[in-house]
């Protein structure tokens, strides 16, 4: 999807489904320079994985005005996805990112690249799966969460989900809340800037030994 525009969807503006598909076949999705507008969700991809690899990478993407801006349903077993969005904004939802996968034994890798993503609940909120690795990767972004308590300006979930997480030069605006696995879970969080809300980090692991150089 190329210099699209979807505007006033009563549901999905773009829904991307993609099927078991056999073993290493690789599925690209690509959208650019795209706006969605006025809908329930803006972009939602679900997929179901067993054996397909999905490759999505989202460049100069618009999300205005949608309850959700991107909403990403992970199932599969056997996949391995991956997903950048890059120089892309969402901005005026009441969530910006919704990730999904709370039974997903899939490998997720998911970055994002100089986005503005400004929402008035939870800007980033991230199920993860206790049986799959998610990488999830943040770097020179906005992060801008809802006021008051409950909301976020990145939240993951639950204590036992396996994430990885590399945050460089970002700009997270309210509430932080990490709760990462105690199998093979990683975070660095590197010359960003946190403000409006507390931060908290909560593993199901033994306690961490912290190194600074």
């Amino acid at each position: 999807f190329v210099d699209c525009v979807f505007m006033n969807q009563s549901q999905v503006a773009l829904q991307i489904n993609i099927p078991a598909s056999p073993p290493g076949e690789v599925l690209p999705v690509d959208i650019d320079g795209t706006v969605f507008r006025n809908a329930a969700t803006g972009v939602e991809i679900n997929d179901l994985g067993f054996g397909a690899n999905l490759d999505h990478l989202a460049t100069g993407a618009i999300i205005q005005n949608c309850q959700t801006g991107l909403r990403i349903n992970i199932s599969g077993f056997s996949s391995q996805c991956g997903m950048t969005w890059d120089r892309c904004q969402i901005i005026g939802a009441e969530v910006g990112v919704e990730v999904n996968r709370p039974t997903s034994a899939s490998v997720f890798a998911m970055t994002f690249l100089h986005c503005d993503i400004f929402a008035t609940k939870d800007a980033f909120a991230i199920q993860g799966s206790s049986i799959g690795a998610t990488n999830l990767n943040i770097h020179h972004s906005n992060l801008r969460g809802g006021p008051g308590s409950g909301n976020h300006a990145f939240r993951s979930y639950p204590s036992t989900g396996r994430l990885d997480l590399a945050a460089t030069e970002n700009q997270f605006d309210g509430a932080v809340s990490i709760q990462i696995g105690n199998v093979g879970a990683k975070l660095l969080a590197h010359n960003n800037r946190f403000e409006n809300g507390p931060f908290t980090v909560e593993s199901t692991g033994p306690s961490p030994d912290f190194a600074r150089n």
